[in-house]
């Protein structure tokens, strides 16, 4: 008997899903893993060089992430349109990877990549690198140095020596011999020598042999990076010995913390109608100066620091003669910078010579109705610079403990004159511009006989500073670490008030509502001042919320309050946000 037809139909039909059920079943198992491989490809990154030297040794270092079973970690440079395996490892923990690679034996530029392989099937690659493979830099003695050109400029380097080829015969046997033939490109490195008080830091653009011994060298500037190259290393002036001194020493020892820098200050003013004026005083800084610079393998140059730690003092007055306008814009006063100490070391077998230099500066402004004249000296400790990491520049600053020591203005009318005095010292990299700080300050006096007080004399202190440095391929420009205005002294009342306070003439008078205008000193913290005054007492002013003005009181108050309890004060020192004392007389 013949089935019906719909039971017929609905059995192939049964069966025709039952087939179409295990084809599809076996398509999805098919497809997991393809899906799970891409699922799972692996990540590779790595640190690759910009440059490298011929022949050195570089460690290549990173990480595969995930690691996969089987697989391989390779360094590859490509060849034509292929590439060929440099070097290779298996994955260590956590997928990390180093590669000893040996850089090719002749200057060039070559591609370079690292590879996850499994057998011969790429599973991931960093992005190509190009890389410039050049010649280790020419360390030469400085005795055989004859001449070299200005620091920073191209030119001619000459040196008494010969080279080892056929091209010398003729030289004579005491003619010294460089021993490695000088190319192209390459970078010249002298250290501290006669010829060579601030080094050398060039880049050979041609060679010139002439018997029977000399050579010569066309050279342009060229930067420690370049030199450095994929050693990297770094730069410590702590390990530094310190030349051209009757000993040498290190850099952090106290032969360094004396290195002192102490010119006088004797300025005319130009003035109008014929009238003068004059600037006259001193300065003395004695620093410990502090630098370092990080050169990776692979990235240059990741951090630098600069900074200097110690006590500047200066002393400035001011006289201006008869009626006049005077102005002084701010002139260095020295002819030349003065040569303050000279480090020697090296980062690995390059040479390196920092000098440390100072200049100093004025700058005056200065009216009057009559004869006038005021002076001020300051004294303060500070550590300050500027750092450098990852691209971003910051300050380096603690400090000041600050102190003032002061002449009232004598003047019999008008007048309004400042002048700043500015000491900066300047650390030089083979002779080069480099990372410089500065401390500037001065009396600021103003006399106004309808004002109360009809005279007022301040002292701003301001420290800049700046990591500017060709070598380093640096420039911070001018950064301002600390600026502040402090108020020494004032008349007291107005010109004549008598015994409400004013002064009557020169020096003020009667008991006024500020320091007394008599030769005292002063002393800064942070957030509030102290001054010793003539009759032995101490008057403070500022913030009081820890009682630190001494009168009795948490209140903060701008003009001076005397300091309850103290008569024979000899000394006043102020130092953070919260802390001041005064020496006793016996």
């Amino acid at each position: 008997m013949v089935p019906p037809m719909g039971i017929g139909v609905g059995v192939a039909g049964r069966v025709g899903l039952a087939l179409m059920a295990g084809a599809l079943a076996a398509l999805l198992v098919g497809a997991a893993p393809a899906a799970a491989a891409r699922a799972v490809r692996p990540r590779v990154s790595a640190a690759l060089p910009a440059s490298v030297f011929v022949g050195s040794r570089v460690a290549v270092a990173g990480r595969v992430v995930p690691m996969g079973g089987g697989s391989r970690v390779v360094l590859e440079q490509r060849s034509g349109a292929s590439w060929r395996i440099l070097v290779g490892s298996r994955l260590g923990g956590a997928g990390r990877f180093s590669l000893s690679w040996r850089t090719p034996g002749r200057p060039g530029r070559i591609s370079i990549r690292v590879a996850v392989i499994r057998g011969s099937r790429l599973l991931a690659s960093t992005p190509v690198k190009r890389v410039v493979v050049g010649p280790r830099p020419l360390v030469v003695a400085p005795g055989l140095v004859v001449s070299v050109p200005a620091p920073g400029e191209p030119g001619v380097v000459v040196l008494h020596a010969r080279l080892t080829s056929a091209s010398a015969r003729g030289a004579s046997a005491g003619c010294p011999v460089l021993a490695v033939p000088p190319q192209v490109g390459q970078v010249l490195a002298i250290g501290y020598g006669p010829a060579t008080p601030d080094g050398s830091l060039t880049k050979i653009s041609l060679v010139r042999v002439r018997p029977p011994c000399s050579i010569s060298f066309g050279v342009v500037p060229a930067t420690l990076e370049e030199a450095v190259g994929s050693n990297g290393g770094d730069l410590d002036l702590a390990t530094f010995s310190q030349v051209g001194a009757a000993s040498a020493s290190r850099a952090h020892t106290a032969g360094v913390s004396a290195s002192a820098f102490s010119p006088s200050v004797s300025k005319a003013v130009s003035c109008s109608s014929g009238a003068s004026a004059s600037l006259s005083g001193s300065v003395s800084v004695g620093v410990t100066p502090s630098l370092h610079a990080h050169f990776s393998v692979f990235g240059g140059l990741t951090s630098a620091e600069f900074a200097l730690t110690g006590t500047a003092s200066a002393s400035l007055s001011a006289t201006v003669h008869a009626s006049s306008g005077c102005t002084l814009n701010s002139t260095p006063l020295l002819a030349h910078p003065l040569h303050i100490a000279t480090f020697a070391g090296a980062i690995g077998p390059v040479p390196v010579v920092v000098t440390l230099q100072g200049q100093l500066y004025v700058d005056a402004s200065l009216a009057a109705s009559a004869d006038a004249t005021s002076g001020l000296s300051a004294k303060a400790s500070i550590t300050g610079g500027v750092a450098y990491s990852k691209g971003l520049f910051s300050r380096i600053f603690t400090g000041p403990s600050a102190s003032f020591n002061f002449n009232p203005p004598t003047l019999s009318g008008e007048a309004q004159a400042a002048a700043h005095v500015e000491p900066a010292l300047q650390a030089l990299l083979y002779g080069v511009a480099g990372p410089q700080l500065s401390v500037s300050t001065g009396p600021e006096f103003k006399a106004d006989t309808a004002s109360n007080p009809w005279w007022t004399l301040d002292a701003p202190l301001k420290v800049q500073a700046s990591l500017t440095a060709p070598v380093l391929n640096l420039n911070s420009g001018k950064l301002t670490l600390y600026s502040e205005r402090f108020h020494i002294t004032d008349a007291g009342g107005p010109l004549g008030g008598g015994s409400s306070g004013g002064g009557t003439g020169v020096g003020g008078g009667g008991g006024g509502t500020a320091i007394s205008p008599a030769p005292g000193t002063i002393a800064a913290g942070d957030y509030n001042t102290c001054a010793l005054v003539t009759s032995g007492g101490v008057d403070c002013w500022g913030e009081n919320e820890a009682g630190q003005l001494g009168n009795g009181t948490t209140s903060g108050i701008a003009t001076p309050v005397t300091v309850t309890g103290l008569a024979h004060a000899t000394m006043v020192s102020v130092s953070g946000s919260n802390d001041a004392c005064a020496a006793m007389r016996s």
